[in-house]
């Protein structure tokens, strides 16, 4: 686990570094005044409960989460923002390491709803689990999408309720799938 916390750490790192003015032509696509700046993100997640999946595991995630702007070329999807994240669990239980796409829907000046899509890793049991208290995720790369609720507390900060889940969506073959849910709060830099 310290070797995948080491390889996001590096990956934050880099990822910081296409983001200065250097590379300000890769991220144009700002046209319409949207904000450009990138977001911190922390938070406190209670592990394996939701909607979606079976509660087995327990305690809870700590979240990390930094958004980029998005690159211009992804005009044509909506320009969603780039995501790198991780949620390690105190309890010993599983804990994963994700990145994908977040878009952000303002809907009045200050309430805001995203959904974000893309994948996981994750150090939990797979395929051969038989430890009853534990979620057999069936392979270790699984899908992973969230929704949030927000509301920005000023103009470089907010608080949000997000909701996320993994499953490998039967690519594997279990698929017991695994939810958190919790609170996040935002730091945009």
């Amino acid at each position: 686990m310290r070797k995948r916390i080491a390889a996001f750490a590096a990956a934050l790192f880099l990822a910081g570094q296409i983001t200065g003015p250097a590379s300000a032509d890769f991220w144009d696509g700002f046209e319409d005044g949207s904000d450009r700046r990138s977001e911190l993100r922390l938070g406190v997640l209670a592990h394996d409960r939701g909607i979606f999946a079976s509660t087995k595991e327990d305690g809870v995630d700590a979240n990390v989460e930094v958004l980029f702007p998005s690159p211009g070329f992804l005009k044509w999807a909506l320009s969603p923002r780039i995501h790198l994240g991780g949620s390690i669990n105190t309890a010993g239980d599983t804990s994963a390491i994700y990145g994908g796409f977040t878009w952000t829907y303002n809907v009045t000046e200050s309430w805001f709803v995203e959904t974000s899509l893309g994948t996981a890793h994750h150090d939990g049991h797979t395929v051969g689990n038989i430890d009853p208290n534990r979620k057999d995720l069936g392979c270790h790369w699984l899908i992973r999408g969230s929704l949030s609720v927000g509301y920005d507390l000023t103009d470089r900060s907010n608080l949000s309720v997000m909701v996320d889940h993994m499953s490998n969506g039967t690519i594997c073959a279990r698929n017991e799938g695994i939810d958190n849910v919790g609170i996040r709060y935002g730091v945009k830099f």
